[in-house]
């Protein structure tokens, strides 16, 4: 018992000021929030509600498995697609069966836990700084100013998950303790579990955790001291993300994810984004001087000035080394060989998160790495750099008072004060950004901080005659080939009903979705004049709940409106119910009946334009004889010959695309159309853009596109474009390409084989039998 007190005592001694530095600070900038985490959000909009909302649904209202049920209602998603923290909530959900105070208090042990996790981040750094030998002041003060500064602190707007900012330094901490007793075979477990765990909490965070264990895996096979451990690292690393990666496969069984996620062009890091601050006084004064300086939140890892000049000096060393001694090779700058491990690592991060070596117009090359492709916010590497030359910058200096021998207020005092005060003034404007969004949003998923006319509404419905949630206007988002967005309004209020009336919600807002349930799922706001293919996967004969906003909901959408039954009105939103067969009634017979009785308003052949790419004798459906237009960034789909538009008036274009091809017609729609004039030579859009995977008419493998324009000088002519995302390939297939005046409406009657057709304003209706 003497030897735990002493050993308590010792450890105290050591840790307790960098806990107790860490928490005042942490506490003045939290303190109101950390002692009532379950009365705020920290961010109540976008990615910030959803991922609230997908954590909470799973512990209260979800069964305990791999599937989440609360959004993407026929189908659910995998937990580990949801954002929703996939271990900490299958942990708490386990409590909630000892007790319910774990589910009533969810949101905040989670809030209590982002806003106090930084602490431990100082800690863990200031134990690897001990381990190197670093003076207890400036390793304690460094450690604060690393916690204070560190770029996860943004993640606290939306990504909780990715917020963790312990997770870099927990695995640098764990390869240290292994660099010096290799011989522990305990020290692999735990290399390995901590991995593992990580890719339990978010894939990026495990990711980053196997990289920096296999790249000293690597690194050791260079080191013939150490080569004999090089495959065990190596092993402890990739057999962490083959358990992750293997169980991910057992259990998913959602088919059809893509395998080309928008976004590693875009969210990819840069000089501007790791060199310059985000915010505060240096910011305001370079964006002054260069204004178009605008880096992606997804890159920003803002090193601080104490290691901004670190960085200059190994740049200025290996410089120096290359001109003075141009034959003999680069000596480390770092007497140290793990450190020197680490400035390897931290390099090779800083160039992928930067997309290097896919640079100097080498992005093609990625189109056949599939694999580095699925990082698409491949600027969240760059955080491992900040941590690593934030260690570097401190070990260096260190190294540099021990040689020199300063005062001892110098050693002692003036530089952990400016290794603290720096990155503390630095990070300001980053905490008292989360500060003001705390204060901003009260917590939805609490039935007590919900406003009157909520707690009305909720408790004037009978959530067990429902099924689902159909939110208007509608939106789905994840599949990155067919979607739709909406409005915070809409997110917040039927992510709020779906909770507390404990209703999943027919749409999506999640990541990765799979594509063809996301093509379904598009249909259902769809006109009634096509089948939709999702009605086979509802067996549940309940009615449905729209919630729908005053504003944002689209012309269709009110169609469905006006099927339903009005249940209550408030002044920012309406409920109503809708039957199975009145959501998804046939609307052929009735269309076919009133547009084959419309007499007036009908336009003239010689007032509008019409291609169905076939044979004159021949009318078809959406056939193989289609218009197919090869690859390339722009493609020009039609062309629309000059003395056809009258000036100043409005047209609409409309045309059938083909949605369908490898799986399950991935990117086959990814880029937008637009209308492009071409006069005197001179090129120019004139109209906004269009993405046709956004369009919730599909008729079996086609998508409905509608664009609007205006005719401007009679002798120019008019290019239909299509523009591709990325560097994507695929042909573009068009059919029944339409234009006609925006007042007057288009008909047509055509046979398809057995089958009598309409064509109405560009919409194919066939005939009921």
């Amino acid at each position: 018992m003497n030897n735990f007190l002493e050993a308590f005592k010792k450890q105290l001694q050591e840790n307790g000021p960098v806990l107790l530095l860490a928490s005042v600070i942490i506490f003045y900038f939290y303190g109101p929030f950390i002692l009532h985490p379950q009365s705020f959000l920290l961010n109540g909009t976008g990615d910030g509600l959803k991922n609230y909302y997908t954590y909470a649904w799973y512990i209260q209202n979800n069964t305990l498995s791999n599937e989440f049920t609360g959004m993407n209602y026929p189908f659910g998603e995998h937990i580990f697609y949801t954002d929703c923290h996939p271990l900490p909530a299958f942990l708490l959900k386990l409590l909630c069966y000892i007790h319910p105070i774990f589910a009533e208090n969810c949101i905040g042990i989670l809030n209590w836990t982002l806003l106090t996790t930084p602490i431990l981040t100082a800690l863990i750094v200031f134990r690897i700084f001990r381990n190197l030998h670093i003076e207890i002041s400036l390793a304690t003060a460094s450690a604060v100013g690393i916690m204070m500064l560190s770029p996860q602190t943004f993640r606290l707007t939306g990504h909780w998950a990715l917020s963790y900012s312990f997770c870099i330094p927990t695995t640098i901490y764990l390869l240290l303790k292994h660099f010096k007793s290799p011989n522990k075979h305990i020290a692999y477990i735990f290399i390995f579990l901590n991995a593992l765990f990580w890719l339990s909490i978010h894939a990026y965070l495990g990711i980053f955790a196997v990289l920096l264990t296999t790249g000293f895996g690597i690194l050791y096979w260079f080191d013939l001291e150490k080569r004999k451990l090089s495959l065990k690292l190596l092993l402890s690393g990739a057999l962490a993300f083959m358990c992750f990666y293997v169980y991910l496969k057992i259990t998913d069984n959602h088919v059809g994810r893509t395998t080309n996620p928008w976004g590693i062009y875009e969210l990819h890091a840069s000089f501007s984004s790791v060199f310059i601050p985000k915010r505060g006084p240096i910011a305001e004064l370079v964006k002054s001087i260069i204004p178009t300086i605008n880096p992606s939140i997804e890159g920003i890892s803002y090193i601080g000035i104490v290691s901004l000049f670190t960085c200059f000096g190994l740049l200025f060393y290996v410089l120096k080394r290359i001109i003075r001694y141009k034959k003999q090779p680069i000596k480390p700058w770092i007497n140290n060989a793990f450190v020197n491990y680490l400035i390897i690592i931290g390099v090779f991060s800083l160039l992928f998160s930067m997309l290097f070596p896919f640079w100097w117009k080498l992005e093609k090359l990625l189109e056949y790495l599939q694999f580095v492709k699925q990082f698409r916010a491949v600027g969240r590497f760059a955080w491992i750099f900040y941590f690593i030359i934030a260690i570097v910058a401190t070990f260096k200096i260190q190294e540099y008072i021990m040689r020199i021998h300063p005062p001892f207020w110098v050693s002692k005092m003036l530089v952990p004060i400016v290794f603290l005060a720096i990155p503390l003034a630095e990070s300001v404007e980053y905490h008292k950004e989360i500060q003001n969004s705390a204060a901003e949003f009260n917590n939805v998923f609490d039935a007590k901080q919900l406003s009157k006319e909520i707690q009305s509404s909720l408790a004037s419905i009978n959530q067990i005659k429902y099924q689902a949630i159909i939110p208007l206007p509608y939106y789905y988002i994840g599949s990155d080939n067919f979607g739709k967005t909406a409005n915070d309004s809409i997110y917040k209020l039927s992510k709020t009903f779906s909770f507390h009336l404990e209703l999943p919600i027919m749409a999506s807002f999640l990541s990765r979705t799979s594509i063809s349930e996301s093509k379904k799922m598009m249909q259902i706001t769809g006109l009634n004049y096509y089948p939709k293919l999702i009605e086979a996967n509802i067996v549940d004969p309940r009615p449905f709940l729209l919630v729908a906003n005053k504003t944002g909901v689209t012309i269709d959408e009110l169609k469905i409106i006006s099927r339903a039954n009005l249940i209550l009105n408030s002044d920012s939103y309406s409920i109503y119910e809708i039957s199975k067969d009145s959501l998804f009634h046939d609307e052929r017979e009735s269309a076919w009946n009133r547009i084959t009785n419309q007499k007036e308003n009908l336009a003239k052949p010689n007032e509008t334009i019409y291609e169905n790419f076939e044979n004159e004798t021949f009318t078809g459906m959406l056939s193989n004889s289609a218009k197919q237009i090869d690859g390339g960034v722009y493609s020009i789909i039609h062309t629309l010959k000059n003395n056809q538009f009258k000036k100043d008036e409005e047209y609409v274009l409309s045309m059938w695309m083909n949605n369908f091809g490898p799986n399950n017609g991935q990117d086959q729609l990814s880029g937008y159309c637009f209308i492009e004039k071409n006069y005197n030579g001179e090129k120019s859009w004139i109209t906004g853009i269009i993405s046709p995977n956004q369009s919730s008419n599909i008729f079996n493998n086609w998508s409905f596109v509608e664009v609007h324009f205006w005719g401007q000088e009679p002798d120019a002519t008019y290019d239909i474009m299509f523009k591709r995302d990325g560097f994507i390939n695929l042909p573009v297939e068009i059919d029944h390409l339409l234009v006609r005046p925006a007042n007057k409406d288009y008909r047509n009657i055509f046979n398809w084989g057995k089958d009598s057709i309409l064509h109405y304003n560009g919409h194919l209706i066939v005939k009921p039998r």
